[in-house]
């Protein structure tokens, strides 16, 4: 008996060993910020150095920017530092930061997110990068939870289509299983299961029949077969589809609700028996009834896709609802409408004209005139339903401008921004129908000029604009981008439209009460993609760096500086084409260099089409005048290397030192390569200051010009190789990048020779030249003698071709002679760009 008790009591010693206790006594509490929300997460760690604890702060502000850190603080020395985590270029880090460690091996993981607008993705929350550390937080690897997932939804995808393939004859209904023998209708099936992939929310139909005196028996019941095909093929290619029937003549009548239609084989055999009901037509109090049905009867889903289908044999002789009124509504605008006129009344201007103000926009794609009502075949049906998904799967935009109108703004200015705003406007209507717009100035106060209810009559919205009156006084920006974010909230009519904000403004915030950086970094902002323009020539530092916070990233797509209100009209067309996400010559080109990088066949590209290389150089006095020669003869070897693959390559040197010079252009570049060369070597330095900025200006004004040789449908390139930082630059760089026309150049590269770019800014200046900041468009080499080394890499990024770069100066010109010089003894005549064409570029090398 003692000795079980013994055992007992050794056993309950071993229990309250395992487990710990705090000392209250000797507590030590971790410092941090309240506002970055320091200890959200703790997780304790191990290491050789010592025991401590891990604490995440994910709501730090660095830099005006949302940044989250990690805190590594020790027991032994008392205090905490920084863990620093990878951060993807040109990201903005959303609020949040995961953090965990494997009990079996101490190993951490650690999950940042980050925004990107990746419309109508599921996996759109997945965004952002997870990096896996050992016990001594050094990176074991990294990885991307969208990539991950992406691959696993494909998988199943593909087992599921394997599953389908398998039961492809067996057709399953709500009502029926039935045995589909027929092998003929494969052709039909696979569209029908591409109709199935468009579709994935709920469709609401409404169809409005002309029942009235004008139309024969058997041509009503034609009409009623097109319906019944239409609503079987739309039943097919949507899981969750309603329908309603409005039937106009001697009365308006329901003769199918929503709600009465979710049986989808008893809707139809509904349809069928639809009695005509004579009288006069009356088509615009038709439309009024099916709009309450699609926006207030009860079976009516708010977030549905609502679309109408009118089908009509003529005018509207005597209807006491008026069309406009009807069509120009705002609860029309959320409807997508399609129109179908039969007969010869169509070929008169009243009708036509009806005809149009009913379909929705862009006409094309919603109004069908046929001859007969014999003419609504099965094709007919199938053309109607491919129009209508496609347009269900388009998305809709909601439209916010934030115009400063403070008192900095001279009238006539801020009439060039209204100007401004109208013109987009009216230019993103002609190519997006369903297409929302609001209007924030600020000023004195915050004023809502046009909310998205008011933007449905468009002409309305256009004088609304137009009639607004400046404000004057302060510059609120940061308070006018969060009344924006509120009126999204409340008045953003469209849950799955995509949203944009643009802000205009022509300087620094000034007497504003709200942080920019906090209303930036709110969770309010995160699914708006935003727009800055910045205007004048005299914006400071504060000012950019205001504007590159609101933009989204990249900032070389969503931020613009123009000198002065008047060249807004200009970038009209560039920021239609960001918001469509039109595919420019700057996605060409990425595309041409990404097949170049994998190693595929170039060589059908299009061989007229030219390629202009601007190469900026430095001459300032700080280059050594043997280090400026061998800068020349780096530029002389790359014409030559380029030259061998790309016919169309055309070049051009500005050299800025003193003054800024155009040494060659393109067209001299046409000529005689020898000639091109001369020049090259007659090069003579200018010295002095560094006006980097203003030379890259003078490629856009003086070599990317028509009068001076460039071709408008040509790829353009800049290559700018420079010692040092600028100095004494009387522009700006950043307001030089963000001009309009550098939206024009496809591509930049930044060179960067000696030890000036060891230090941060200089280095952070380079990589602003270049187009994007990696590997194959950043270079830094310590002396100008490892300039050849780049040509490989450079002339693979460019023309897609391996240089060799043991061949320099001497020697790279007299193996590219004894190459020409066998090519020619084999009377070979090149087929494709892979050699240069005597006709093209003259004699020879």
């Amino acid at each position: 008996m003692k000795s079980i008790l013994q055992m007992v009591l050794f056993l309950a010693l071993l229990d309250e060993l395992r487990s710990f206790n705090i000392d209250l006594n000797r507590k030590w509490i971790i410092p941090g910020k309240k506002e970055a929300f320091f200890g959200h997460k703790v997780v304790q760690y191990s290491n050789k150095e010592g025991n401590g604890v891990l604490v995440t702060a994910p709501l730090t502000i660095r830099n005006k920017r949302l940044m989250p850190e990690i805190h590594k603080c020790t027991v032994r020395d008392k205090k905490c530092n920084i863990v620093y985590l990878e951060v993807p270029e040109k990201k903005r880090m959303r609020p949040g930061l995961f953090l965990t460690r494997n009990p079996r091996d101490y190993d951490l993981l650690v999950c940042q997110q980050y925004k990107s607008f990746r419309f109508k993705s599921s996996v759109e929350e997945l965004n952002g990068i997870c990096s896996v550390l050992n016990s001594d937080l050094s990176k074991i690897y990294n990885f991307t939870p969208v990539e991950l997932v992406e691959k696993t939804l494909k998988e199943i995808n593909n087992n599921n289509n394997n599953n389908k393939n398998e039961m492809e004859n067996i057709v399953v209904k709500p009502d029926s299983i039935s045995i589909n023998n027929n092998n003929n209708n494969n052709n039909v099936n696979n569209s029908r299961r591409r109709e199935q992939n468009i579709m994935e929310e709920r469709l609401e139909v409404v169809f409005v029949l002309d029942g009235s005196d004008s139309i024969k028996s058997n041509e009503f019941e034609m009409a009623k077969n097109f319906i019944t095909n239409v609503m079987t093929r739309l039943s097919e290619a949507s899981p969750d589809c309603a329908f309603a029937f409005v039937q106009h003549g001697s009365k308006i009548q329901t003769e199918l609700s929503l709600q009465e239609s979710q049986n989808t084989l008893q809707a139809i055999e509904r349809v069928r028996s639809i009695s005509q009901l004579h009288g006069l037509a009356k088509t615009a109090s038709a439309i009024k009834q099916a709009i309450d049905i699609l926006t207030g009867e009860i079976g009516s889903r708010e977030n549905a896709t609502k679309t109408m289908i009118v089908l009509s044999d003529g005018i509207i002789p005597g209807d006491p609802v008026n069309l406009l009124h009807v069509v120009d509504s705002p609860q029309m605008a959320a409807i997508q409408r399609f129109f179908i006129g039969i007969g010869n009344a169509f070929k008169g201007q009243t009708a036509l004209t009806e005809a149009h103000q009913i379909a929705s926009a862009p006409i094309t794609d919603h109004l069908f005139l046929v001859d007969k009502y014999a003419d609504l075949e099965q094709k007919m049906a199938a053309s109607i339903v491919e129009n209508l998904l496609q347009r269900t799967d388009k998305e809709r935009l909601e439209v916010a401008f934030v115009l400063d109108g403070s008192g900095s703004i001279a009238s006539e200015d801020f009439q060039q921004a209204k100007d401004f705003i109208t013109k987009i406007m009216t230019s993103l209507w002609k190519d997006v129908s369903e297409c929302l717009f609001a209007v924030v100035q600020y000023g004195d106060e915050i004023k809502t000029e046009l909310s998205f209810n008011e933007s449905y009559k468009k002409q309305q919205a256009l004088e609304r604009v137009q009639g607004i009156i400046q404000l004057g006084k302060v510059t609120k920006t940061a308070s006018a981008i969060q009344h924006t974010l509120n009126i999204y909230k409340q008045n953003g009519l469209e849950r799955h439209a995509r949203k944009i904000m643009i802000v205009l403004t022509d300087g620094e915030i000034f007497l504003d009460p709200l942080d920019l950086a906090t209303v930036i970094n709110s969770t309010g902002k995160a699914d708006i993609e935003s727009f800055a323009i910045g205007v004048g020539i005299h914006l400071n530092r504060n000012a950019v760096a205001e504007l590159q916070l609101i933009a989204t990233d990249p900032d070389q797509d969503h931020m613009f500086l123009v000198k002065d209100y008047t060249v807004l009209e200009g970038l009209v067309k560039t920021i239609k084409g960001r918001i469509l996400m039109t595919k420019t010559k700057d996605t060409l080109l990425f595309d041409l260099n990404k097949n170049n990088n994998n190693n595929e066949d170039t060589d059908d590209e299009d061989p007229e089409k030219a390629t202009e290389i601007a190469i900026v150089l430095d001459g300032s006095g700080s280059i050594e005048k043997e280090d400026f020669e061998k800068a020349k003869t780096f530029i002389s070897n790359m014409t030559r290397e380029f030259w061998q693959k790309c016919t169309m390559c055309e070049f051009a040197v500005v050299q800025y030192g003193e003054e800024i010079r155009t040494e060659f252009d393109f067209q001299d570049s046409r000529g005689s390569r020898e000639v091109v060369w001369e020049k090259l070597k007659n090069i003579t330095q200018l010295g002095k200051v560094t006006k980097t900025a203003s030379a890259l200006k003078h490629v856009l004004d003086n070599i990317f010009s028509e009068k001076n040789g460039s071709r408008n449908d040509s790829t353009k390139i800049i290559i700018v190789l420079t010692d040092g930082e600028i100095f004494l630059d009387p522009l700006n760089l950043t307001y030089v990048l963000n001009l309009p026309k550098m939206a024009e150049v496809n591509d930049r590269y930044a060179i960067g020779v000696g030890k000036d770019f060891n230090k941060p800014s200089v280095m952070e200046q380079l990589t602003q030249i270049a187009k994007y900041n990696d590997s194959d468009h950043v270079f830094h080499v310590d002396n100008y003698e490892g300039l050849n080394s780049l040509l490989s890499k450079l002339g693979k990024n460019i023309v897609g071709i391996e240089v060799n770069t043991q061949l320099t100066g001497t020697q790279a010109t007299s193996t590219l002679k004894q190459t020409a010089k066998k090519i020619e003894e084999t009377q070979y005549v090149p087929t494709s760009n892979m050699m240069c064409r005597k006709n093209d570029r003259g004699p020879p090398l």
